[in-house]
Order: structure tokens, then sequence, then C-alpha cells
């Protein structure tokens, strides 16, 4: 029986010969999956092992025929890797969030009679074999007498699809020019400053990668939140069966805070620490289900007590409810109003009113990023609480 090896790749094209299983590496907080696949000389010496010696070696020498044999290799060596690729997307631990493919392009123009001008970052640039377009990542900068200059782009989306190799050599010793090739939209500085630009790919543009593991997320309701890598978020998503217990609900939202450097205060209304009753027993024995006694509580304004304890139980606290409480100062307000002394002493919490000033404000100015994380937040409170408990979030200060 024939025997196959199985090389592990992590750029196009292949990467030197190896047999070592599917591994995580880090790259800019993502954590990628680097597929296994059969690779073109594997599939062209089976050709030599199952076709007969009389058959095969006239078609390489003096040939025609063999060129049939090594499309045929190069295209199953592509199915292969797609194979490869689908392993890393169907587990868990193997799959990754979204990285866009990235590469060098060459610009060039024919002659410097335009002068200096600056290609500008998000200009669009194409390969018209296949349309995927690509865009620049920061600005290119032609002086009076430059006339080609280096520059990254990446693809407009993380996926596979938007790798492609670049300048490659055949058998014979010609050069194969990369497929980008097209300026699509020039954003130019000052507008139209050099008609003639042109652009080819210099290296190979890869790495690109889907958001398979967001994919593994959705699919159980649980969305990546903002700053969570990769492991934290495959993490979390694993531990979707850790539900309905208050120990389990504190370790769910320790895994959402605990990347951000957030603390919150977890308790039930049940628990001596949120209410009390009068004539409570005085006794210092510590009660291992409600806590321990508070003799400050039940007290009407008592202002050495917190907010969010010492209050009239109400309809929503009568079977069971929980309290999680979490810090203002994660909130980053752009609120302002004229003479606000508050926007001095605390400006990463308000508004400075001053035009043009660094922090400057706005009317009514709210950071939406941060209410999407807490309705994130609310919305997996929902999924893990157990059935017929209610859950009241509170932010300090609000």
């Amino acid at each position: 029986m024939p025997t196959f090896s199985f090389p592990v790749i992590s750029t196009y094209p292949p990467a030197p010969f190896s047999t070592s299983d599917p591994t995580l590496t880090p790259r800019d907080d993502l954590s990628t999956c680097v597929p296994r696949f059969i690779v073109k000389q594997d599939f062209l010496d089976l050709w030599d092992r199952i076709l007969p010696f009389e058959y095969i070696e006239p078609m390489k020498d003096p040939g025609p025929g063999y060129e049939v044999y090594e499309a045929m290799a190069e295209m199953y060596q592509r199915l292969s890797l797609a194979v490869g690729r689908v392993e890393c997307s169907l587990f868990i631990t193997l799959s990754h969030g979204a990285f866009k493919s990235t590469g060098e392009v060459e610009f060039f123009r024919e002659n410097s009679l335009n002068g200096a001008f600056t290609i500008k970052a998000g200009t669009l640039v194409r390969a018209s074999s296949n349309n995927r377009e690509f865009v620049l990542t920061h600005d290119v900068v032609f002086g009076a007498a430059d006339l080609l200059k280096l520059a990254t782009v990446e693809g407009k989306q993380g996926d596979w699809q938007f790798d492609l190799p670049g300048i490659s050599t055949m058998a014979t010793g010609e050069l194969l020019p990369g497929e980008v090739n097209e300026v699509n939209l020039p954003l130019l500085d000052p507008p139209f400053g050099e008609p003639t630009i042109q652009v080819r790919q210099v290296t190979d543009i890869d790495r690109g990668q889907p958001a398979t593991l967001d994919l593994h997320g959705k699919d159980r309701s649980i969305a990546r939140s903002s700053n969570e890598t990769d492991d934290e978020y495959r993490n979390r998503i694993r531990s979707l069966p850790d539900t309905v217990s208050p120990n389990a609900i504190r370790r769910q939202l320790e895994a959402l805070f605990r990347p951000l450097g957030i603390t919150f205060e977890y308790f039930e209304v049940f628990e001596n620490k949120f209410q009390s009753c009068y004539n409570a027993p005085t006794t210092a024995a510590t009660n291992p289900t409600v806590g321990p006694f508070q003799p400050n509580l039940f007290v009407y304004n008592d202002p050495r007590l917190g907010e969010f304890n010492n209050r009239w139980l109400g309809e929503q606290h009568t079977g069971a409810a929980i309290v999680i409480v979490v810090p203002e100062s994660f909130f980053a307000t752009f609120g302002l109003a004229y003479d606000d002394a508050a926007a001095v002493a605390t400006p990463t919490n308000r508004g400075i009113p001053a035009y043009d000033a660094s922090g400057a404000g706005a009317y009514d100015g709210e950071d939406l990023a941060t209410q999407a994380f807490y309705l994130r937040l609310w919305d997996l409170l929902q999924k893990i609480k157990p059935s017929g408990c209610t859950v009241v979030l509170e932010i300090e200060g609000q």
C-alpha cells in the first residue's frame, strides 16, 4: 500500500515537507491553525508507483504528456489543502478569528513629469483575473523624482480566497507576474496628481483566514466581545454548559470581564449583605447560606451603606434575583455641560466643554461601544441564569 505524508504549511505556496499535526500558533492575538494536506510531489510520486515505467517515463523524457499529470497533481493538492482548512474550521479548539490576507505590491509610473504626490491609505487595487480587491494600508509618498514605491495591501475581507501567489518561476525559467495588476480606486493627493500610476504584485499575499471561531460562537448565540482574543473567546464558547449555578455565572462573568481589567460585584437578594430585617439576631456565627449578619442594614437613608443594598424588596425579588454591579469607571461618557467642574477633575469620564480641545465632548454624547458591550452582557445573563430568576444589572453612579 502506498503511504502518504502530511506536510504543514503556513504560507502559499507550500512550505517544506513536514509531519506535524495541526497546531495553534499566535499571531496578532489570533490563534492560527496551520492545515495539513498532501503536496503536489506526493501525487507525482504516486503516479510513478502505480503506472508502468514504460508508460510514464516517455511522457517525462522526451514528452509531451507528463504535464497533464502535473496539472492533476496541482489540482489534487489544492483539494487536499481545502480539506485541511475544513479540519481547522470544524472544531472549536482549532478554529480561529478572521485575519486579512496581506502582502506587498509595487506602485510605479512611467516618468516623473508630474512631480511629487501621495497615494492615500484606502486606495483599492485589484487582480483582474479574479476581480479580488485589496486595500492599501498606509500612505505612499512619491518624491518628485521617484518612479516606484513598495506598499502593503490587505484583502477586503478575512478569507482564504484573498491569498494570491506573487512572482513565481516556471520550470522553463520564465517568470510569472503576480495577479494584482490594476489600480481600481486611486486616492491621490493632490487629486489626479499622477494619471499614469500603475501597480504590480511583488510578494505572496497570504495568511488570510475566515472567522470560523466566531461562527461557532454564533451557532451558540455567544458573540465575541470587544478586545476579546481567540483563546479567551474559545474558552467562553466551550464553557457554555457551565450555567445556572451561582459559581457558573461568576465564572462566565470573570471570563468576560477579566480581559478588560474590570471587576464586578455579585450577590443574591436573600443574602445578608443585600438586606436584613428588624430584630435580627446579633450572633457572631456566620450563616453559610446567607452570609454574616450586617448590623447596618435595614436603616433608612444610612449614608454608610452602598447604593445597591438596603432596599425594599419589590416584586422582582419575591422569587429569586441576582444583582450584578459593575464600576462606573468603565464608561467613557462624552457628554458635556458648560461650567462643568467635573470635566476638569475627571476628564476621562466626561467630555471637556471647549472647542478643538483634546477629549472634547458633545451634547448627550455616549460611548456606543460600551453600550453595545453591556447589551451583550445582558444577553449572556439571560442565557445562563436559572429559569424564573431575575437578573438586575447595576452600574455604579448611574
